[in-house]
């Protein structure tokens, strides 16, 4: 959240993006889709070479969070509507 700093009333908020993958993960991916911009980020160990180099995680976007197993944010997932239609089914 982004308060303006004269009136720190209004303020901005921004989506987050969350990340189910790793890192590394990530990097298998971008492998894929953008092989020449890979060659010049990719670890010079071969031991690490499948390993997301430091520059591609500290690039990320600032919005990306890690995700949590919890659920996926929808109001199914979230909310209390199984609860509701157990409640009703029990209930009346």
């Amino acid at each position: 959240m982004l308060r303006h700093p004269d009136f720190p009333s209004q303020f901005t908020e921004e989506q987050k993006i969350y990340r189910f993958e790793t890192f590394d993960e990530l990097w298998a991916g971008f492998k894929k889709c953008h092989p020449t911009v890979r060659e010049k980020y990719k670890n010079k160990n071969e031991e690490k070479a499948f390993l997301a180099p430091r520059v591609f995680m500290e690039n990320a976007p600032f919005q990306m969070k890690k995700a949590h197993d919890t659920g996926c944010c929808c109001i199914w997932c979230e909310g209390m509507n199984k609860l509701r239609l157990l409640y009703d089914c029990l209930g009346n």
